[in-house]
């Protein structure tokens, strides 16, 4: 059994760095020729045979060849994700598969056949598994086709997947103490799966989460925020390169009053005043932040309105933390 970490010798350190250089090779590899590297990496030719770093390792791999190979050769990354055999990595590596293959494959695919196969190949039906479907499957069908992918997901009753029911310690805080209490069936959204549609082709995706009329709804600024994210990755900056392609999308809405709407509505997300700090090292000046934050917003185009209401809701943020 792997060693929990670095830390606890040098015959981790060892595999990581083995680790390492394979990634580094199969990443340069796939830039230039996707297939060949892929079918390498698959057969465990040469010196991968016998190589337990691969095995070990090997889940790591296959959302960067699989978004690779979607984008040369979309029906040959399908197939490959319907018919490998993934062994123990069943769930896991289908999931990063599936995922690598949706953040490629080029639009106009026939996403509603796709995602009918999908639930067809034998893997099992994780959180992951729905939530990989709900985000970035329908993300990417909301982004050809709206009016067919909300018709699918609104007709579909598949648990998990167009709803569920949250946990007990979710639903309610006390219900330990009162086995008595009836779980809620809650209905999912497409709002992630706008986020998702939004890092690709933001201003499309605001026209429809605009006409959706869903903007005002609880819940509807995180869930985009949340699919945007996925997008990127939920590695430690995918929240921040989130931000940072909001804040660079607002000043491309050609109306005011979207940009002022969109910004009122994202503000709590758009900027998180980090108060954590190395020990010994500066405590965040949060006057500093403000005026940080009044710099950024009068690169958006605002109106002078909207950009004090925004300062307020910050302001009543930071006031809330100190309490």
């Amino acid at each position: 059994m792997r060693r929990p970490g670095l830390e606890a010798g040098p015959g981790e350190a060892m595999e990581m760095h083995v680790f390492g250089m394979y990634f580094g090779v199969f990443d340069g590899w796939s830039k230039v020729a996707a297939k060949e590297a892929w079918m390498s990496f698959k057969t465990r030719e040469g010196p991968l045979a016998d190589s337990l770093v691969i095995e070990n390792y090997a889940p790591n791999f296959y959302e960067m060849f699989f978004e690779r190979l979607a984008k040369i050769e979309p029906d040959f990354a399908f197939k490959e994700f319907m018919e490998i055999d993934l062994g123990d990595y069943e769930e896991l590596s289908g999931v990063d598969i599936l995922k690598g293959y949706l953040r490629g494959a080029p639009r106009g695919r026939d996403w509603e056949k796709e995602l009918e196969q999908s639930f067809s190949r034998e893997m099992p039906r994780s959180w992951r598994f729905y939530s990989v479907i709900r985000i970035n499957f329908m993300g990417r069908w909301l982004e050809d086709d709206q009016d067919a992918a909300e018709k699918w997901f609104k007709q579909s009753d598949i648990e998990g997947l167009n709803w569920s029911y949250p946990t007990i310690a979710e639903s309610y805080p006390f219900a330990a103490t009162d086995v008595s209490v009836q779980r809620k069936r809650e209905r999912h959204h497409l709002w992630s799966a706008a986020g998702y549609w939004a890092a690709r082709d933001f201003l499309s995706a605001w026209r429809w989460m605009k006409s959706s009329g869903s903007i005002k709804e609880e819940g509807f600024a995180p869930a985009v925020f949340d699919g945007m994210i996925e997008f990127y990755g939920r590695e430690r900056w995918g929240d921040q390169r989130a931000r940072l392609h909001y804040l660079d999308q607002v000043p491309k809405l050609p109306d005011q009053a979207d940009r002022d709407q969109f910004v009122l509505q994202f503000a709590h997300l758009l900027w998180v005043f980090d108060d954590t700090h190395f020990p010994g090292g500066p405590i965040p000046d949060r006057s500093k932040w403000l005026v940080d934050v009044r710099a950024r917003i009068s690169t958006l185009g605002l109106s002078s309105k909207a950009t004090e209401k925004v300062i307020s809701i910050l302001e009543k943020d930071l006031n809330r933390e100190q309490e």
